[in-house]
């Protein structure tokens, strides 16, 4: 019996995604100096590929067309069958992967030649190998693949046209790997099975984020800028005074700006820093999670004993104890006793507080100083206003409680830079100046609050920025990712966040279905490249590669949830840092 034949039928008779011989677990005696050495050995601890009787693996040999078909298809077995099999002439009946070979073709991961023949004891490309992973996981393609190709690659000219689009696409979403010289992609030179199996272990990432974890990101093609912070470092969120939250085996601890743990995950919730302290959740008890703050040390400030707490602003944090919300000064101390039933941070010297489902605003000495009302509700006070809210109605008061803005927008933002969006009966948004006049006349769909002096602003179906005399600074030109609906349609994800404020003379700003960063002249300072990404806090953005968006799409009256599935998280540094 042929290794080949061997391989094949074993894999899909155990319906492994690469098979020899199932006995051998994982740790080959071949692999210990392989740069894939720690992919192999998750894939086949998960037993996705198995080596040879005698222990080894064979990294460096190549793999065949047939052998890879076996491989695609068991890694990709949901994928429906979306055409009828044809019949390659040098594919019979009898032949060991005649049934792998069929259903892959049925699900259009492998096509045949022009002459109809699928050649399968060809040691398979590189450029097809790649082309045919990509193809599966039907990432959206690049405007300009040859540009892309260009920039990745010094052999780019070696790319097959048929395979460029493919090529550019599984590069700009993190499946090509190059072993030793990230820049040299050798297409057409035959793929190894260590090279496959790391191929395996990029595509299966967004699913199985770990194995994007063990492929030394040295090699990964597109992503020579590298993340700063990569994704097994278990960060999320924007940093705050030097440290974000991160988890870790279910876990929360926090890590710095080099990706190092600075205090360890042994938190079962956590909060990001402010003003020297964080509010982290201890191992529940018979009454549920206890809240406390630590020092960026770890250590308690505040042992665990609060039903819920928030972060600290002006040098005192919200608590609830009980069914009560109170303040505790940084000594832990409680300084205003529980005696609220909700309670906003501290801003500009008060903070918003409700009682018997009104709000008003308290001192640092917890008394009243704007008494309650009957709100629906209200937001902190910004440049010395602050929303109120009754009866779907926005307005302004000022920190008497006087009504400065009278209560009739159907939506608000707080005030930035002297101006506040807001959104009139007709559903278009402008810009009021702190006595309440129009000063930008409510002709956008949609609007940010100014930030470094631009605000983000929807006009038509794309977003722009506009300065704050109401000026076009950057035309619009961003548009929402398209989202995949579970009727296989593809949607305009319409409440996903197309533009962010700017942050460091950069924001976020998508083309579809890819997010990059625009400095203020509105190009693109780092290239739309991700499937989500945040804004830069502290010389670093969280950004999300290759994830997919999908909607649910519950009947006639379209998607209710859009949201992004799989990829990979981790922080990019911005230029210059």
């Amino acid at each position: 019996m042929s290794g080949a034949k061997w391989w094949g039928t074993l894999a899909i008779a155990t319906f492994s995604m690469w098979s020899v011989n199932s006995s051998v677990a994982w740790s080959f005696s071949d692999t210990s100096t392989h740069w894939g050495q720690a992919c192999i050995e998750q894939l086949s601890q998960r037993k996705l590929v198995n080596g040879y009787p005698n222990g080894t693996f064979r990294p460096n040999q190549t793999v065949t067309r047939a052998e890879f078909a076996v491989l695609m298809l068991n890694a990709f077995h949901n994928l429906p069958r979306s055409q009828r099999a044809p019949t390659f002439r040098d594919v019979p009946t009898t032949y060991w992967a005649y049934r792998a070979i069929q259903d892959a073709a049925a699900r259009q991961l492998f096509s045949g030649y022009p002459d109809g023949t699928f050649k399968p004891t060809q040691a398979i490309p590189r450029v097809q190998a790649i082309a045919i992973a990509t193809n599966a996981l039907n990432h959206p393609a690049p405007d300009q693949p040859d540009a892309v190709l260009r920039q990745y690659f010094d052999d780019a000219a070696q790319v097959p046209t048929y395979a460029k689009r493919a090529i550019a696409t599984g590069t700009l979403n993190r499946l090509v790997v190059n072993y030793p010289q990230v820049k040299q992609l050798r297409p057409n030179q035959a793929a190894t099975r260590g090279e496959v199996a790391v191929l395996l272990c990029q595509a299966l990432a967004s699913s199985q984020p770990e194995l994007g974890q063990t492929v030394p990101s040295q090699y990964i093609a597109g992503n020579q800028s590298g993340f700063a912070i990569p994704p097994a470092a278990g960060g999320f969120g924007q940093f705050s005074q030097g440290l974000t939250v991160a988890q870790k085996d279910g876990r929360y601890g926090y890590i710095d700006t080099a990706g190092k743990t600075a205090i360890a995950p042994r938190f079962n919730v956590a909060l990001p820093f402010s003003e020297g302290f964080a509010a982290v959740g201890a191992v529940p008890d018979a009454e549920g999670t206890r809240w406390g703050y630590i020092d960026r040390q770890g250590q308690w400030l505040v042992e665990p004993q609060f039903a819920s707490a928030k972060p600290f602003s002006a040098g005192l944090a919200a608590v609830r104890v009980g069914n009560k919300v109170g303040f505790i000064d940084r000594t832990g101390k409680l300084v205003i006793s529980p005696q609220f039933d909700d309670a906003l941070p501290f801003s500009e010297g008060l903070a918003a507080a409700q009682l018997n489902q009104q709000w008003g605003f308290i001192n640092p000495q917890g008394q009243w100083v704007i008494p309650i009302q009957p709100y629906g509700s209200v937001a902190p006070f910004s440049e010395g206003l602050a929303q109120v809210e009754r009866n779907n109605r926005i307005g302004f008061i000022d920190k008497t409680g006087t009504v400065v803005i009278p209560l009739q927008f159907a939506g608000a933002q707080s005030f930035a830079g002297g101006l506040a969006a807001v959104q009139t009966a007709e559903s278009r948004w402008g810009y009021i100046d702190k006595s309440g006049k129009l000063v930008i006349p409510p002709q956008f769909y949609r609007a940010q609050s100014f930030a470094e002096g631009l605000a983000g602003v929807l006009i038509a179906d794309k977003w722009g920025f506009i300065n704050a005399q109401g000026a076009i600074a950057i035309p619009a030109q961003f548009y929402a990712p398209q989202a995949q609906a579970g009727n296989g349609t593809s949607v305009v994800a319409e409440d996903v966040a197309v533009v962010s404020p700017f942050s460091g003379g950069l924001a976020m700003a998508r083309l579809g279905n890819k997010a990059g960063f625009i400095d203020k002249s509105g190009k693109f300072a780092i290239a739309p490249q991700f499937a989500d990404a945040n804004s830069f806090s502290e010389g670093l953005a969280y950004v999300n590669l290759s994830g997919r968006w999908s909607t649910q799409a519950p009947g006639p009256e379209g998607p209710y949830l859009t949201q992004l599935e799989g990829g990979e998280w981790g922080y990019i540094r911005a230029p210059g840092r």
